[in-house]
Order: structure tokens, then sequence, then C-alpha cells
């Protein structure tokens, strides 16, 4: 389990920063080094404290939605009542229910990763919270 998330995490992560890329969002910065530090306002760090309140709300709703698209999803392919095995037993000689747990913790963190590196940042851009330099940072 542990390792289904951390490389389906990592996986959407670089899906949504190639995602950026394919779809011209991310692009080198215009302006040549050395780069010009400023001090962040008030603005900057309400805007920071929004996406931080935002994206924590956005995650807490993603991950039991994808859960449960995937596990219905993948047992209806399978056709299994999703019920009862989300009821039964864990153990090794279930292999439906080993199956089913991988499949929808591995695409539960994988459109966590998603959603955090490409989702998350064009709706702070629609909503007008975003960071600017988010996607010249290459």
């Amino acid at each position: 389990g542990d390792t289904a998330m951390v490389v389906s995490v990592t996986f959407g992560a670089y899906l949504g920063a190639m995602m950026n890329y394919k779809t011209g969002l991310m692009y080198p910065s215009l302006i040549l080094p050395p780069y010009n530090l400023f001090w962040p306002t008030w603005t900057m760090l309400i805007h920071g404290i929004l996406r931080t309140i935002f994206g924590f709300v956005c995650v807490m709703a993603t991950k039991p939605a994808s859960k449960s698209f995937s596990y219905k999803t993948l047992c209806a392919i399978l056709k299994i009542n999703s019920k009862e095995l989300m009821m039964s037993e864990n153990s090794l000689e279930n292999k439906n229910k080993v199956f089913v747990d991988l499949f929808y913790k591995y695409f539960s963190c994988f459109t966590l990763g998603v959603f955090a590196v490409h989702v998350m940042p064009r709706i702070f851009s629609i909503i007008g919270i975003e960071r600017a330099s988010f996607y010249t940072e290459l």
C-alpha cells in the first residue's frame, strides 16, 4: 500500500507537470539571471493562506471521491459487489480485495498528484489567487 501511494503521487505530479508544459502553461522565464528577489506583500500572504485552505479542502474532497469512483468502477469491471467486497476480510487469499484495494489507493493518490500540480494552480489562476511565478519556475 505505501509503495503504491508513493509511486502514484509521484506519477500524478509528473503527469500534471507534463500537462502544464504540453498545454503551454509552463514556460521558461523571459527575464535573464540574476533574478531580483522581492519581499512578500500582505496580499501575497493572504493569497498564500487562501491557497492553503482551498487546497486542503479540495484534497479532503478529492480523496474520498476518487476512492469511491475507482472502487465502484473496478468492482463493476470485475463484476463484484463493491459493498460486499468492502466488508470482506483482508487476507492474501482474497485476491479481489487485495487487487481492488491497491488499485483504489493508487488511483486516489495519482489523482491527488495531478490535482496538486495541474488542476489546483489552474483553479487558483481562475479565481485570482495564483502564485505568479508558479509556471515559470523551471
